[in-house]
């Protein structure tokens, strides 16, 4: 089992028009993209990268999308693609959220021993639909910095499953009745919003995910009557 703290998830697009920026791949771009779902392809196609659905003979890859549903599909397509990406390309592996309701054994924090085996480790994760996450994997020789496998983010305790509550945040729960619901949602959903607000880069950002917070649990409550 792997451990890792990646930040928030970027939530997805409902179009995909953003999904090479997402990915951080660039117009110009080769793009090998191995067992992807309808749609992806002419998407990053749209945003100017040349796709190959299958490696071609000779060809190194700026950046490397993987579909897996499991460990097994994983095995078949990492001794796949990995050797076809060029040094310092981008590597992505999408599995499948919880929520789709397709039933894998890959989750963020564990599964990828065929990538970790080769010396690779997450350093990003996005949504890529109500479908897919994706993590973006890097070599470590290629890192500048050590790995923060295992290292929660500030206020956050995996392993006894507490979330301390930013002050901002917690007067907004308070002032709208709605801290002891927020208290009692699952330890996964309570990190999940604190991240949200720890992630804001700008005050207005943060903001504007402290209504949505506030929001969706006053959503709840309604639905809940």
């Amino acid at each position: 089992m792997i451990s890792v703290s990646l930040g928030q998830e970027t939530q997805p697009d409902t179009n995909m028009q953003d999904i090479g920026k997402k990915l951080n791949l660039k117009s110009g771009w080769q793009v090998l993209v191995l067992n992807a779902p309808t749609g992806i392809a002419e998407a990053l196609q749209a945003q100017g990268m040349e796709v190959h659905p299958t490696p071609a003979a000779g060809i190194a890859y700026d950046a490397v999308q993987v579909f897996a549903t499991d460990s097994r599909e994983l095995n078949y397509y990492v001794p796949m693609a990995e050797p076809t990406l060029k040094r310092n390309g981008v590597l992505w592996v999408a599995y499948p959220k919880k929520s789709s309701g397709i039933k894998s054994d890959l989750n963020r924090d564990s599964g990828w021993e065929a990538i970790t085996g080769l010396g690779y480790v997450p350093v990003r994760q996005v949504a890529i639909d109500e479908t897919w996450s994706s993590l973006r994997f890097k070599h470590e020789s290629e890192r500048s910095a050590p790995s923060k496998f295992g290292v929660d983010a500030p206020g956050i305790d995996r392993k006894i499953r507490t979330v301390e509550i930013p002050q901002d945040l917690r007067e907004a729960l308070e002032s709208a009745g709605l801290l002891e619901t927020f208290e009692k949602l699952a330890f996964t959903h309570r990190k999940e919003h604190v991240l949200a607000v720890q992630d804001a880069k700008r005050p207005e950002t943060r903001a504007r995910r402290i209504g949505k917070t506030i929001e969706m649990l006053m959503g709840q409550q309604l639905l809940g009557r």
